[in-house]
This record gives C-alpha cells, sequence and structure tokens, in this order.
C-alpha cells in the first residue's frame, strides 16, 4: 500500500527505502522501483552509498540526473534495472525514448516530498506524480522532513482516505 512518512532530518528515511527496495526485490526479483529526488547532489549520494551497498543483494540501479541529453544506451540501462534514482527533470526527458516509461514501476519512492509545494519546481513535480499515478497498480512512498498537509497528498496519492499508513 501507500506509505506516507515524516520523520526530521536524518531521521533515516532512506535507511528505510532501502530495507524496503531489497524487501522489494527478495518478494519479486523482477521488481521495478523509481527513486525520484529532487537534487543532483542527493542522486549522487544514493549512487555512492545506497546503490553500491544494495548490489552485493543482485540489485541492479541506475542513477540518473544531469543536463546531458537522454540517449539509446541510458534507454536500454533503463528498462534493464530494477532501480532508476532520478530527478524529475531527468525523468521527464526520458518520456520521448521510453514511451511506457510511467507504466514499468512497481513502487514510486518520491524523497523531500514537501518539494510538492515548492514555487518553483512543485508543478512539475506534482504533474509527474499525476502522470505516475494513471497505473493503478503502483504504490507510492511519500517522505518527507516537513509537510504540514500529508494527510492531503496521501489520500491524493493512495486514492484513500484512509490514514493509517501515515507515519509522522
Amino acid at each position: 500500500q501507500t506509505m506516507s512518512l515524516q520523520m526530521p532530518t536524518s531521521a533515516g528515511k532512506t535507511a528505510i527505502c532501502e530495507m524496503l527496495i531489497v524487501s522489494e526485490f527478495v518478494k519479486n526479483s523482477h521488481v521495478k522501483i523509481l527513486f525520484l529526488v529532487p537534487f543532483r547532489s542527493l542522486a549522487s549520494e544514493l549512487k555512492n552509498g545506497m546503490c553500491k551497498r544494495i548490489k552485493k543483494f543482485g540489485i541492479k540501479c541506475k542513477v540518473a540526473y544531469g543536463g546531458n541529453e537522454p540517449t539509446r544506451q541510458d534507454t536500454d540501462d533503463i528498462n534493464s534495472v530494477n532501480l532508476l534514482v532520478a530527478t524529475p527533470e531527468k525523468l521527464i526527458a526520458y518520456e520521448s525514448l521510453i514511451p511506457d516509461i510511467y507504466d514499468q514501476y512497481n513502487v514510486v519512492i518520491c524523497d523531500e516530498g514537501h518539494l510538492i509545494g515548492d514555487k518553483d519546481r512543485g508543478l512539475s513535480y506534482e504533474l509527474l506524480l499525476s502522470k505516475l499515478k494513471k497505473n493503478n497498480d503502483i504504490r507510492f512512498i511519500f517522505l518527507s522532513a516537513i509537510l504540514p498537509n500529508i494527510q492531503d497528498i496521501h489520500s491524493w496519492l493512495s486514492n484513500s482516505d484512509n490514514m493509517d499508513n501515515i507515519i509522522n
């Protein structure tokens, strides 16, 4: 089920996600997980930390961020990995190369979810989540340190008024 976690910075949200990723892979080695991160620096941090650690479980990971144009090799890589860590802007850039990109994923982790309210980037983040929501089988894990309307976001992502899966 969709879950929303509101925890302070450095409280272990990434470690929880790492355990979730491994757990999902153990249940289904063909699982496709998308880990959305808003900043290149966070994507790089996950590449050098989490992705290296989960590799020992056989989980294939690709990290996509930066200003370069997506290539056919990127497309092949994305289609063959279990975990894609990407900035929203980079994922949107892949739409033309991978028309079904939003239908591929079983789980979407939305890190720094409070940025959905950001005046500069929030709208594109919300539109991206709307595209992902079209896949009715998708589960969201929404992470934020601060989000005053977490119940509203959770209800929207889960298509439910059930608030049992909010941890704060």
